[in-house]
């Protein structure tokens, strides 16, 4: 006989925009629940996936910022996965090639790991165009999901 866990599924969105401060580490508030299956995440300024059972974990997250965004030839953005307060997988960061302002850079990122029961996920983002910007209102492009895989 084969023991299955219940379905670990936790989807959020952010549907408005959020303030993203030049050259510092923000925390994604992915504020819209889509389905949490646990209630295992914790929106606001301190947004976090608190892992509710041990398990293999499959995660992805993505963030598109707002039109009319003036980046410049070789300023970055980065997205991070942050894991129990480290960044244990390599950051996805991509320098802007080209002066953009019809649409804004979007960036995301995938994951695998293996949390224990009270690990706590969340995703940065950093960017250093030289002000503030904001994330597209649209929660297609600003979201994260998890599942946590079934334990045998």
């Amino acid at each position: 006989m084969i023991a299955r866990v219940a379905p670990i599924i936790a989807t959020y969105k952010r549907d408005t925009a959020q303030s993203i401060p030049n050259n510092a580490w923000t925390i994604v508030d992915y504020n819209v629940q889509v389905k949490d299956t646990y209630g295992a995440v914790t929106t606001g300024a301190a947004w976090k996936f608190v892992a509710p059972v041990s398990t293999t974990y499959i995660g992805v997250a993505s963030i598109l910022f707002a039109q009319n965004t003036a980046f410049a030839v070789g300023e970055n953005i980065t997205l991070a996965v942050n894991i129990n307060g480290l960044r244990p997988y390599p950051s996805r960061n991509d320098q802007i090639n080209t002066s953009t302002n019809l649409y804004g850079p979007s960036i995301a990122i995938s994951f695998i790991a293996y949390l224990n029961i009270n690990d706590v996920v969340y995703v940065e983002v950093y960017q250093n165009s030289g002000s503030a910007l904001n994330l597209y209102t649209d929660g297609r492009y600003n979201y994260f999901s998890i599942a946590g895989l079934p334990t045998i």
